[in-house]
């Protein structure tokens, strides 16, 4: 409530026990300079709310040390991880798959997309000219409710990690912290945009990872009306929230005897 009265996020805190210059920031500056043409001079962090000065000492904030390779990183927030499970069935009693992505965030999408994309199905619908290979899941809204998992995620909850879990009728994401109190469901997919992590947030817009504030909902829905077999859904789940891809009944369709299947048969296989 005090961060919020002073309209500070917990990204721009400061972190006091770390010294700037202990902190393994190179992959990211290496990275950063890949997607931007910019080198991150010490001002240029100061600029981006990464370091900040007390005294003749610099520390880095809590945004910094989410997208170290440093050992703080895991010391200081060691729940700032995706674990990922593909279950057998429709309950979690049994594990076929899981993973636990523990990289700076801005990396981790990208692992996840790949533990998902092996543990859903890829069909191909055979048309008059060329196959058309079709996940079973809509990947493009998925890649966004991913990294609006990680972008929007409450980091100062402790005991609470990112969760992708994937069964035989639904896939899962849920990220610590609810919505924020000036935002409802309703708002959702609006343009409306409340940034928990105003440090992070322009740094992931700068990777290339978010293309505005406010639209990763709107692209969503866009991506799911391409698949009309499955719901989407967006909820709170106690101080969580979450985004379900979920596959809705279909009907059976008869095929006349002697009708040519060719374009309606998919046949699936494991990626």
């Amino acid at each position: 409530m005090e961060r919020q009265r002073r309209k500070v996020s917990f990204d721009a805190l400061p972190v006091y026990d770390v010294i700037w210059r202990n902190l393994d920031l190179t992959r990211f500056r290496s990275d950063y300079f890949k997607a931007t043409g910019r080198k991150l001079t010490e001002k240029k962090f100061e600029n981006l709310n990464l370091l900040s000065r007390d005294r003749e000492q610099a520390h880095p904030a809590n945004a910094a040390i989410l997208l170290s390779d440093s050992p703080h990183r895991a010391k200081l927030f060691p729940f700032a991880k995706i674990e990922c499970a593909r279950f057998k069935g429709t309950t979690t009693s049994v594990f076929l798959d899981q993973a636990t992505i523990a990289l700076p965030i801005y990396l981790a999408a990208d692992e996840c997309i790949a533990f998902i994309k092996k543990n859903i199905a890829l069909g191909s619908t055979i048309g008059e000219v060329y196959r058309k290979d079709r996940w079973e899941y809509p990947l493009e809204a998925i890649r966004e409710a991913v990294v609006n998992a990680i972008i929007h995620r409450d980091y100062s909850f402790t005991g609470k990690d990112i969760k992708v879990a994937i069964f035989d009728d639904m896939l899962e994401i849920t990220s610590p912290g609810p919505l924020p109190d000036t935002m409802s469901l309703e708002d959702l997919g609006t343009g409306r945009s409340d940034i928990r992590n105003r440090v992070l947030a322009p740094i992931f817009k700068d990777l290339g990872l978010i293309e505005a504030w406010g639209t990763g909902m709107q692209k969503i829905r866009q991506a799911g009306l391409k698949y009309p077999e499955v719901e989407t859904i967006f909820q709170e789940a106690g101080l969580a929230f979450q985004v379900q891809f979920k596959k809705k009944e279909q009907p059976n369709i008869k095929v006349e005897p002697g009708r040519d299947q060719v374009g309606i048969k998919s046949a699936l296989s494991r990626h």
